[in-house]
């Protein structure tokens, strides 16, 4: 293996070029090594990691898995990220030349080597670590149902909105008055919603318009841009497109994935991602079962032409990710324990688990709130 574009082996490597120096710590963790490298923007496109291609795939624009590793970015700042296959390798950069960075002495990335466990093990270990790393709270997904719209079917769209529960209309034309877009919305209990691409001061304009719900598409995978957006938008919701979810970690509200309709199985391996931030997938056509399990997931769902009702699970935990059938296990909103079973394109309901669960509530003597379950 490679890390730096040089040889690793027994947790060592090191590297001199010209007058700069490639300055990093190494740390023995469970199941690897953590690896934190501070790079001279000089070294303008570092190679971080590089990998056999043989059995591995990239995950989430931030990681490799392979049958029994992992090898992934878990921060960085400053510099942009990318993955490429490169003949027989994938190959993990930080990118340091693009505009705005020069301004800066150094970059900073770290990422992590896991292996020796099966995969779903090391990429959940993995998910674990990065939101460690950034200091996430690992909280169930709060993502919303939207439903878009243009002005001509407007008054039609707010309803089927309101009748399938939806809670934000999603505008994506500029032609009207959005001053009554915005209105509307308030005036049906919906939150007003615009879809654009990353430019500040349109966003501020926006802004104080009144939107409540963005969806931004960002061009390249700069954190910087997300950051910006951020400042921008202050409390707002901010949704990203376009993007990895390490770029957007800790700043954003959801991250929508690729609109190419995803199998059901995959479904169930990118909600892996939701142990770092809310996801969103984007639908024009739907089945029964996809909507089951992206409720059962807490997925936030984008319905681009007709809406139905999301019936969101309080909790789940999935299981088996990569065998041919996944499992997803969930407490429904009437506290019953369900079981689905998923293959690529088709989801069965196992019988109903004898149990039920009963949430209780105790107050802590410093006065929050601790929840749990036990079995009725």
């Amino acid at each position: 293996m490679w890390v730096y574009g040089l040889p690793f082996q027994n947790g060592v490597v090191f590297h001199d070029k010209d007058s700069n120096t490639l300055r990093f710590s190494l740390r023995k963790i469970d199941f690897g090594y953590a690896i934190k490298g501070e790079i001279p923007v000089s070294f303008k496109r570092v190679e971080v990691f590089k990998v056999k291609a043989d059995s591995a795939q990239v995950f989430g624009k931030m990681c490799v898995v392979g049958p029994d590793f992992v090898v992934g970015f878990l921060k960085h700042n400053g510099g942009i990220i990318e993955i490429e296959k490169q003949k027989d390798y994938l190959v993990g950069y930080l990118n340091c030349y693009k505009k705005g960075f020069e301004e800066r002495s150094c970059s900073e990335a770290s990422f992590v080597i896991l292996q020796g466990c099966k995969r779903e093990f090391l990429l959940k270990e993995y998910l674990r670590l990065v939101a460690r790393e950034n200091e996430i709270v690992l909280t169930p997904s709060s993502s919303f149902t939207v439903l878009t719209a243009g002005f001509r079917d407007l008054d039609q769209r707010i309803f089927e909105a309101k009748n399938c529960g939806c809670q934000v209309l999603l505008l994506r034309e500029l032609e009207g008055s959005l001053e009554d877009f915005v209105r509307k919305c308030r005036n049906n209990g919906l939150l007003a919603g615009i879809e654009v691409e990353f430019e500040p001061v349109f966003l501020e304009k926006l802004r104080k318009h009144g939107f409540q719900f963005f969806e931004v598409f960002f061009e390249e995978n700069d954190r910087n841009h997300v950051e910006k957006a951020r400042q921008v938008l202050k409390d707002l919701v901010l949704v990203a497109k376009g993007v990895s979810p390490l770029t957007t970690i800790a700043l954003t509200d959801g991250l929508v994935l690729k609109n190419a309709k995803m199998s059901l199985q995959d479904l169930v391996k990118n909600s892996l991602l939701q142990k770092i931030t809310p996801l969103y997938v984007e639908v024009d056509d739907f089945t029964e079962e996809w909507l089951k399990v992206c409720g059962a997931l807490g997925y936030g769902v984008i319905f681009n032409k007709r809406a139905d009702r999301v019936d969101y699970a309080k909790v789940s935990c999935v299981g088996k990710v990569y065998a041919q059938q996944c499992e997803i296990i969930y407490l429904d909103k009437n506290n019953v324990h369900k079981k689905f079973l998923v293959s690529k394109d088709s989801l069965r309901t196992e019988d109903e688990l004898a149990s039920r669960l009963v949430k209780h509530t105790k107050l802590r003597q410093d006065g929050r709130f601790f929840y749990f379950y036990d079995e009725r």
